[in-house]
């Protein structure tokens, strides 16, 4: 059983990859916000998840915001980065995962599921 946690300012995106990790019988929690996301991080209730998924465009916060703090006080975390919005940039890249471009097909993140679930075991 795996758990996963996501972050997307969008409900649609959100709702899309829910669906289809709990088809997949894993366990998911949303976070609306890069900020709220953050504030569990760094709460006492935080445990490490399978993999972080993470729009790259978000406000306040983006996502190459968010994965800098999580692999800081987790450095061993997976992080999966889904953007519309071209490539991942390339300084970043040795610390994503997966890369998905959105829109992605569910046979992408399938795939990206199941690379995480064999790297996070």
């Amino acid at each position: 059983h795996h758990r996963y946690l996501h972050s997307s300012p969008t409900r649609r995106s959100s709702d899309r990859i829910s669906e289809v990790l709990n088809d997949l019988d894993h366990e998911v929690e949303v976070f609306t916000s890069s900020v709220n996301y953050l504030d569990y991080l760094e709460s006492p209730h935080y445990t490490v998840p399978t993999a972080v998924f993470s729009d790259i465009t978000m406000p306040i916060i983006n996502g190459y915001q968010l994965m800098d703090r999580v692999l800081s006080l987790h450095p061993n975390s997976h992080v999966v980065m889904m953007s519309g919005a071209g490539d991942i940039k390339s300084d970043c890249k040795k610390n994503v995962c997966i890369f998905l471009r959105k829109p992605f097909h569910l046979q992408d993140l399938e795939s990206a599921v199941a690379s995480v679930c064999l790297t996070h075991q």
